[in-house]
């Protein structure tokens, strides 16, 4: 399943992090491109 998350702050993280493990493909975005580098790096992909 292909999943959009918007906000990967202290909250979203710990979210998304389960959501990659689970298999998903993870598309992400937060206003803060460098919140996202964590979840960039574990195979998510940013939305410009």
């Amino acid at each position: 399943m292909k999943v959009g998350f918007i906000g990967v702050g202290l909250m979203g993280q710990h979210m998304v992090k389960h959501i990659i493990k689970a298999g998903h493909e993870l598309v992400v975005y937060d206003i803060n491109k460098n919140a996202a580098n964590e979840i960039i790096s574990m195979g998510a992909t940013f939305a410009d």
